[in-house]
Order: structure tokens, then C-alpha cells, then sequence
């Protein structure tokens, strides 16, 4: 996608809810492995807020 705002581009937030840090933590680690298997993973950082701005 380019900056006119053209194209799409996915961007994925994923949040778990859990009673316990050990819970959370696993399935942190297998989100992690799964999208990282399918070469799914952003290794950078992306600010959603300035993404939409500078693409809208």
C-alpha cells in the first residue's frame, strides 16, 4: 500500500484476556510462533494511529 491510500494493508492486533500471567504468557509465546511460522510477523514497530494518518 502506498501512501495515497491506495491498496489495502492488514494490520492485526491481538489481545488475551486470562486469570493468570503463566496462561497469558503461553499463549503470547504460541500467537508469537504461529505468525512468525508464516512469515506473518512485523519485526518493527508501527504506530496504528500515525499508519491511518499517513495513509488517509
Amino acid at each position: 500500500m502506498g501512501a495515497s491510500g491506495s491498496g489495502t494493508e492488514y494490520v492485526v492486533e491481538l489481545s488475551f484476556k486470562t486469570d493468570n500471567y503463566d496462561d497469558a504468557a503461553k499463549l503470547h509465546t504460541d500467537a508469537i510462533n504461529v505468525a512468525e511460522s508464516h512469515g506473518w510477523l512485523y519485526h518493527g514497530d508501527i504506530l496504528k494511529t500515525g499508519l491511518i494518518l499517513d495513509r488517509y
